[in-house]
């Protein structure tokens, strides 16, 4: 049996006069999300908002931060260069290199609190289908994972310790005025190589934006990764020439790996300018990464054939890593070509090993 119920309308119930209903029965909305016309509506206050990651940035949708990134990266790489340079050859720092390390300072403390600021991408195994929750969006869960165990979570989370060491002013904590303090300081710098990591992570992310040939960043991460490592092996090596004395008791043979390059021209030590130093340093290095062996230059004391045992061990691995990098790019070249062939040569096996005489 039917029946009509006015008061359902007159009340505000959720179904008119006109619509049956089972008499006894209360009806159920037909939806969760119902909301009356006439209900108060809740505006969320500027505190709630924010606690909810309405202002957290989204890197995919945001292009100031790609801006950000570019200074970031320019900073980076300048630090790889500049720094170990100066840590090496530079017995006094000049003005405009000093300059430059305060702004990169500032530039690697602005970005520390951007990342409290960005939405970071969760793991696949906790990322859902929805485009909001592949995020961890609110300040706190942000926040939780940037500060949590150094390098923990896949090398993934932690990494604010690491960035904060990057800026602090080792030269308020040490107050000597010697040539050993000034030069640990000058060391301790080096510790921003730290955030060349976060390259690596902004490449990755540009990739999956961009979409670039997986040939061409293979070819151009061998590239990068091989002058790098010259360019530090370099330094060391420029180090050596330089500081010898540091490293070696006062009465020891202190004849370094340049003198061989300073006789050769007829030269003193000293009358090397940095870039000279350098250079030669270069060409050594170079020289033991593809094998080739010239002779004219090779470690004098007991440091440099340690150092040089070294190189050559690291130096090796990395060149194997090209080669192998360069020699699979090339055979994917053609891909299915290869493919073909390589079926065309089991097939011929199959025809041999069942006697199908060729026709």
């Amino acid at each position: 049996m039917y029946s009509t119920d006015d008061a359902g309308l007159a009340n505000g119930g959720l179904f008119s006069a006109r619509e049956p209903q089972l008499a006894g029965y209360r009806p159920v909305p037909q939806s969760d999300n119902f909301v009356r016309d006439d209900a108060p509506k809740h505006t969320k206050s500027w505190w709630e908002l924010w606690q909810d990651g309405a202002f957290t940035i989204v890197p995919e949708s945001n292009s100031w931060l790609d801006a950000w990134d570019c200074i970031v990266i320019a900073a980076l790489l300048v630090t790889a260069v500049v720094v170990p340079f100066d840590v090496a050859l530079l017995r006094i720092q000049p003005l405009g290199v000093y300059f430059m390390e305060k702004v990169i300072d500032g530039i690697f403390s602005i970005d520390i609190l951007v990342t409290f600021k960005v939405a970071i991408i969760v793991t696949s195994e906790v990322a859902t289908a929805t485009y909001h929750e592949r995020y961890l969006r609110k300040p706190y869960d942000i926040a939780k994972y940037y500060m949590a165990f150094p390098f923990s979570q896949n090398m993934r989370a932690g990494w604010f310790w690491p960035d904060l060491v990057t800026v602090i002013p080792w030269e308020l904590f040490i107050t000597g005025h010697d040539v050993r303090s000034v030069r640990l300081v000058r060391i301790l710098r080096l510790v921003r190589m730290l955030r060349l990591v976060r390259v690596i992570k902004l490449f990755k992310r540009w990739h999956t934006v961009f979409g670039f040939s997986y040939a061409v960043i293979t070819i151009a991460k061998c590239i990068s990764t091989s002058l790098l490592c010259l360019h530090w092996l370099a330094c060391i090596w420029c180090d050596l020439a330089v500081n010898i004395e540091l490293y070696l008791e006062t009465g020891a043979d202190q004849q370094t790996w340049i003198s061989l390059a300073a006789m050769a021209k007829d030269k003193h030590i000293e009358d090397f300018t940095a870039f000279e130093t350098y250079a030669h340093a270069l060409y050594l290095c170079t020289v033991v990464l593809v094998t080739v062996g010239f002779g004219d230059l090779y470690p004098l004391n007991i440091l440099e054939v340690v150092i040089m045992t070294v190189t050559v061990f690291v130096t090796g691995l990395l060149w194997a890593w090209v080669v192998a990098n360069v020699v699979d790019v090339i055979t994917n070249m053609d891909a299915y070509g290869n493919l073909f062939r390589h079926h065309m040569d089991e097939l011929n096996v199959m025809m041999k090993a069942r006697g199908i005489e060729q026709k």
